[in-house]
């Protein structure tokens, strides 16, 4: 996943320190978010977070929980799914991590965009709360790469009633007997 907050750059120069202080809440809720949903930040530059984790669920609901966070500043996510490559320093490159932050660039502010490979990941009840592949997105993943990605985008971060359907429908389940 990649984070990062949207018109960081207008805010910097209007405010420094409430730019700084608004960085260092994005990481505060990156950390919660990677403890609650089992990930890890792997790399942070200026306003932007890296973060990984062990499915594309646990990605989409620490998304979630990312964007519930938000007050006075709005974020934007990207989540993909896909191979990395690690460093010694525990830094991931690749593929998959560019295309995260691709997706990333491209949201809206306040909203997540995620893969299609993402969306043929998650449940079926979480996949149908994202909105159809966008042209746009895959238009756009053309320029940057030889295979294009499809995406799928959530304008706004949902509420905690559909947050809360989503926790209960990623729940594990017990093993078959």
């Amino acid at each position: 996943m990649s984070a990062d907050i949207a018109g960081y750059s207008a805010l910097s120069e209007r405010d420094a320190a409430l730019a700084v202080t608004y960085v260092a809440r994005l990481r505060d809720h990156a950390r919660d978010a990677c403890t609650r949903h089992g990930g890890r930040i792997f790399n942070t530059a200026g306003d932007g977070v890296m973060l990984e984790f062990a499915s594309a669920s646990d990605a989409l609901a620490a998304a979630i929980a990312l964007c519930e966070a938000q007050a006075e500043v709005s974020f934007r996510l990207g989540v993909h799914l896909g191979e990395v490559t690690a460093a010694d320093d525990g830094d991931l490159l690749g593929h998959g991590v560019n295309v995260a932050a691709r997706l990333q660039a491209q949201a809206n502010a306040g909203g997540i965009i995620v893969s299609q490979l993402v969306r043929d990941s998650v449940s079926p009840e979480l996949a149908a709360r994202l909105t159809a592949p966008r042209a746009a997105l895959q238009t756009a993943s053309r320029k940057k790469f030889s295979t294009p990605s499809r995406a799928c985008a959530a304008s706004r971060c949902w509420g905690q009633r559909q947050a809360s359907r989503f926790a209960a429908a990623t729940k594990p389940r017990p093993p078959k007997r």
